[in-house]
């Protein structure tokens, strides 16, 4: 809902793991207005309750998140949190995906009947 530039840690815990998110830009809601989803997911419970409704209806998926960027003692414990975060999303992220397939994998039972 306020986008910012992308928070240096999140750039290098991402790095970590392989993938370069350094090219990213944080973009409004606003700027998908009509576009089409099948889910949306919000992160956070501000956006949450300003997120708008999409065209077509799509499922909502709500994870509250903390926001790792607000809480940077020190960068040691800073880089702990946002490596939190990202564990935590990866997990959410693999299983919504698992969760696809199982749903994919019924309806082509049905079909095959």
């Amino acid at each position: 809902s306020h986008p910012k530039p992308l928070h240096p840690l999140a750039v290098a815990v991402m790095a970590a793991r392989g993938i370069d998110i350094s090219a990213a830009t944080t973009k409004h809601h606003r700027r998908y207005a009509r576009t089409r989803f099948d889910r949306v997911v919000t992160l956070c419970d501000k956006v949450r309750e300003v997120c708008p409704e999409y065209p077509g209806n799509p499922h909502r998926t709500h994870w509250s998140i903390e926001d790792p960027s607000r809480s940077e003692p020190g960068r040691s414990a800073a880089i702990a949190d946002f490596r939190t975060v990202a564990d935590d999303l990866d997990t959410r992220v693999r299983l919504l995906i698992a969760r696809f397939h199982t749903e994919e994998d019924k309806e082509n039972i049905r079909h095959d009947r």
